[in-house]
């Protein structure tokens, strides 16, 4: 095993134990995650025939942070399969460096800035109303594909780097969002993390076109058609 081999080992450790060390924190109640707490519901018979009200329990920290890492690897599992190609160019498009990245997160910035922007003047009009939920979904859309290719594009580095070039996407998808995920839960600085990693993944999408490589252009609308 060479040198970033090691460093892999390493990684995927220093992973695990953020995940544990987070959820120890949160169960004795020193840390409070911003995302996480009563998301476990029960339902719970009422005297008198009255229907069965809906119960909130707090979730067991451990549990959440292996259902979070679990339900982030089911998600990128199922957008390798759908867009394959996608998320290659995607990923391909990160070996720029950290200069790379920088512009991502600087095109993500303005990508929510601008339809923060839009959305609340669309949101005066009732007939415009609904175009503030699209653009909030469109957001999301291109924030998740960007984040799995983060996620892929990094476990695919560290794995090169290692030795390992010839493992499969799946394993490679799970070394990356082992790794980004346990970023998240770092406790104070996971919020910020959370933030600056899906701006990054919006503004990667922004700036490969949904990953199609093409540039963002009116000319087709100036070009001549013939009758």
């Amino acid at each position: 095993m060479n040198k970033w081999g090691w460093i892999l080992v390493g990684a995927c450790f220093v992973a695990v134990f953020i995940l544990v060390g987070s959820s120890l924190l949160e169960a004795r109640g020193l840390v409070k995650s911003p995302w996480m707490g009563r998301l476990s519901a029960r339902l719970e018979d009422r005297p008198w025939g009255a229907p069965p009200g809906v119960v909130f329990v707090e979730a067991n920290p451990y549990v959440n942070a292996l259902a979070g890492f679990v339900s982030h690897y089911l998600v990128g599992v199922l957008v390798l399969f759908a867009v394959p190609r996608t998320v290659r160019r995607l990923a391909d498009t990160l070996s720029g460096g950290r200069r790379s990245l920088a512009s991502h997160l600087f095109a993500g910035i303005l990508l929510a800035a601008m339809l923060l922007a839009i959305a609340l003047l669309t949101a005066i009009f009732a007939h415009l109303f609904p175009v503030s939920i699209v653009l909030l979904f469109v957001f999301f859309i291109a924030a998740l594909s960007g984040v799995i290719a983060l996620q892929f594009e990094l476990g695919r580095e560290l794995l090169r780097r290692a030795g390992r070039s010839g493992a499969s996407p799946l394993a490679t998808l799970a070394v990356g969002t082992l790794l980004l995920f346990s970023a998240t839960r770092v406790p104070y600085l996971g919020p910020l993390v959370l933030a600056a990693v899906w701006l990054t993944g919006a503004g990667l999408v922004l700036r490969t076109r949904f990953g199609s490589g093409g540039r963002w252009s009116l000319e087709p609308l100036q070009e001549d058609v013939q009758p």
